[in-house]
């Protein structure tokens, strides 16, 4: 369970990592997801949620927290401007 739940963290990176390149090719700075360029489905900039419960577990795992732990720290601190929100509970 903690593995599929670091590949979703790991799959999240590279889709914000994509929309970064995305966004560095439209006008203006600094370039961030708005309502009209999620709206050009072209573009697949649509808003993307993942939602984690009892996280601590999570974080807490022997062999994967870490990991876990180092994925969401740079997706909320990026990951807002791509359009992509972590939320976590516990």
């Amino acid at each position: 369970m903690a593995e599929s739940g670091v590949e979703a963290l790991e799959d999240l990176l590279q889709e914000m990592e994509r929309r970064g390149k995305v966004l560095g090719e439209q006008p203006g700075r600094p370039p961030k997801v708005s309502r009209k360029l999620a709206d050009k489905r072209s573009l697949s900039l649509h808003p993307l949620v993942c939602a984690i419960d009892e996280c601590h577990e999570l974080f807490q795992y022997p062999t994967f927290g870490k990991r876990a732990a180092e994925l969401a720290v740079r997706l909320i601190k990026r990951g807002r401007k791509d359009g992509i929100v972590l939320l976590l509970a516990t």
